[in-house]
């Protein structure tokens, strides 16, 4: 699945500049403090984004560490271990998916356009990226940021100071993903990126940290890969999380599962 890479943002220096700028003045809404929010969260940092905590919890790392180590003469173990070990690597960086929506809505959020209408950070990309058509409709901010050396070109949508409702259209090397992160009035959280080459990544998150993932991947083409999480609350020592996942090759599809 497309999606813009870590270099690039470090190209326009947005790494350098996200703690100056993200929206930390407002007071944290009620929709989002009934999220399922990382363990040191702190209001005082301002509102959290939709994003998958769960597997940063206490419970996730007593897994990780916990796991044994397999008969090492036996073949089905070790690839029993192997496959339980990956899966537990893929879950735990899931909270990677949402770390771009940070950095892109620290070009210009709520709080900025309050200041100055974004300028401010229009002028600290120092030509190397350029905020276009800042504009606020009805507590709705929208603005356009292009990438001053390459096609990277952002179209965003944010519903509120909270990020309770935002949307996402990026092309990256000539590809079109979309992305859409809503926050329920009860808490919960849906993320879904869909990309013009067919690779699509949605999550669920309700308020005890319990949910779902879903992840396509394509390759010229084709589904390539599938994998799919389920897991109950985060916040229990007994927190379960069953798993699958799928390859397509030649007209075949070879599947494993597992739980941990």
């Amino acid at each position: 699945m497309n999606r813009p890479t870590i270099r690039k943002l470090l190209s326009v220096g947005l790494m350098g500049i996200v703690s100056a700028s993200l929206n930390a003045s407002a007071e944290v809404g009620e929709r989002a403090l009934k999220s399922c929010l990382a363990p040191d969260f702190d209001p005082a940092d301002g509102a959290p984004f939709v994003s998958l905590d769960s597997p940063l919890y206490p419970a996730m790392e007593k897994k990780m560490n916990g796991l044994e180590e397999p008969d090492a003469t036996s073949m089905d173990a070790l690839g029993a271990y192997m496959n339980q070990t990956q899966m537990m690597t893929v879950f735990s960086l899931l909270p990677m998916n949402s770390f771009f929506f940070s950095l892109a809505t620290v070009m210009c959020n709520h709080d900025l356009y309050a200041q100055d209408g974004c300028e401010s950070m229009s002028m600290a990309f120092g030509g190397k990226a350029t905020l276009e058509d800042v504009t606020m409709d009805d507590g709705q901010l929208s603005y356009v940021f292009r990438g001053g050396q390459d096609d990277l070109v952002a179209r965003v949508m944010i519903g509120d100071s909270d990020y309770n409702t935002v949307t996402m259209s990026v092309i990256d090397d000539g590809v079109t993903t979309d992305y859409e992160l809503i926050r329920d009035a009860d808490g919960t959280e849906h993320y879904l990126a869909e990309s013009g080459d067919g690779g699509e990544i949605q999550f669920l998150e309700r308020p005890d940290c319990s949910g779902t993932y879903a992840q396509r991947d394509t390759l010229d083409g084709r589904l390539d890969r599938a994998i799919d999480f389920a897991w109950t609350s985060a916040k229990s020592d007994a927190m379960n999380v069953q798993w699958t996942k799928c390859r397509y090759e030649g007209g075949e599809k070879t599947c494993s599962s597992g739980e941990f």
